[in-house]
């Protein structure tokens, strides 16, 4: 079953929704760097089992607005955007379903809206309630000079297509961890950008477990 893609106005920006099915809804909520399309046969799936779907592009993914202001991005925000979806699909409340990033979002939703949820359920991120200290502060001193993804987020301005000549490496080192067998963490000092605002890394890193 192919879903349908419309544009919803929820309110700050419009999302790009993938939608399928009839019955009680579920939105599925995208991590990173992905979008509705993630959800795919997930979507498939359950319209065929008998729910209605809807698999929104997050703000500032895919066909979604993209606001530029960085507080545009906060969890309150993201969640709002899920509640506010709910109601403008008609629905009074709905399952909510992340993963990766997409799993806070969910559980934001759930907590600050709860009237408009009536189960959640998070993937591959499991929440952990309200840490010590905001989580940049952590990875900060836990990574230190090494490259970890998040961190390097914290910069403005660098244009995400310079991740061509380094992601495949970079980008997976950093996700597992240098705990995971032959897998290295890159130092941050190993990335380089030009004036021209590439990236790239000064050695080669192999990502694969070996």
């Amino acid at each position: 079953m192919e879903p349908s893609l419309q544009i919803i106005d929820v309110g700050r920006v419009r999302l790009r929704v993938a939608l399928a099915g009839e019955g009680p809804l579920v939105v599925l909520v995208h991590g990173f760097p992905e979008g509705w399309y993630s959800w795919r046969h997930q979507i498939a799936a359950l319209a065929k089992a008998g729910y209605r779907v809807a698999a929104p592009d997050v703000r500032g993914y895919g066909g979604s607005d993209k606001p530029h202001a960085i507080e545009a991005y906060a969890i309150k925000e993201l969640a709002a955007d899920i509640a506010v979806l709910i109601a403008a699909l008609g629905a009074d409340r709905a399952i909510v379903v992340g993963h990766d990033w997409g799993a806070p979002i969910a559980y934001g939703t759930a907590l600050f809206h709860p009237e408009r949820v009536r189960g959640v359920a998070g993937l591959s991120a499991p929440h952990t309630g309200r840490g010590s200290a905001p989580s940049i502060e952590l990875y900060r001193k836990t990574y230190k000079d090494r490259f970890f993804y998040q961190l390097y987020f914290q910069e403005p301005g660098w244009p995400r297509p310079s991740w061509r000549p380094m992601c495949g490496e970079a980008c997976v080192s950093s996700t597992t961890g240098s705990r995971a067998k032959g897998r290295k963490q890159i130092p941050r000092s190993k990335i380089r950008r030009d004036q021209g605002g590439s990236t790239a890394t000064s050695t080669r890193i192999d990502c694969r477990p070996g």
